[in-house]
C-alpha cells in the first residue's frame, strides 16, 4: 500500500519504485535501529528462532504479526521490519527489510531451492550490515 500511495502521490506509473541499494549512511541508520521480525517466521524455521537470532549482528525483536501490523499502521517515523515470503510453489524464498514509514525496501534477497529461514539467511543479513 505504501508503494502504491508513493507512486500515486508522485504521479508515477505504478511499479516504478524499484529497489535501490541503500547508502552506507542508511545501512548504519538501519543497523542502529531494531529490525522487527514477525512471529509467523517461526513456521518457516528449521530450528528455534531464538537460537537463529542470537547469531544476528544487528538488533532484532520478535513481534506478533498483529502487533507489527498495528505498529506499521500507526507509525509516525521510520522503523524497519523483516518480510519473509515463499513462492514458486514452495521452491523459493524472499527476504526483505522494509522501512515502515516510507514503504521502501532497504534489503532484498531471494534464493531458489529452499523455503526455510535458516543460518544462511542470518549470515546474508549480517553481511548487509557490515
Amino acid at each position: 500500500m505504501q508503494q502504491l500511495n508513493a507512486s500515486l502521490l508522485a504521479r508515477k506509473p505504478i511499479g516504478t519504485n524499484q529497489f535501490q541499494k541503500p547508502t552506507k549512511e542508511e545501512v548504519i541508520k538501519i543497523s542502529s535501529d531494531t529490525v522487527f521480525i514477525p512471529d509467523y517466521i517461526t513456521k518457516y524455521c528449521d530450528s528455534d528462532i531464538n537460537s537463529l537470532l542470537i547469531s544476528a549482528e544487528f538488533k532484532t525483536k520478535l513481534i506478533s504479526n498483529e502487533d507489527l501490523s498495528k505498529k506499521i499502521l500507526n507509525c509516525k517515523k521510520s522503523f524497519y521490519y523483516l518480510v519473509f515470503k515463499t513462492a514458486n510453489f514452495g521452491t523459493a524464498k524472499y527476504i526483505d527489510i522494509i522501512d515502515a514509514f516510507s514503504g521502501q525496501c532497504a534489503f532484498n534477497y531471494w534464493i531458489e531451492g529452499t523455503t526455510l529461514f535458516d543460518k544462511k539467511d542470518i549470515k546474508k543479513l549480517n553481511k548487509f550490515f557490515e
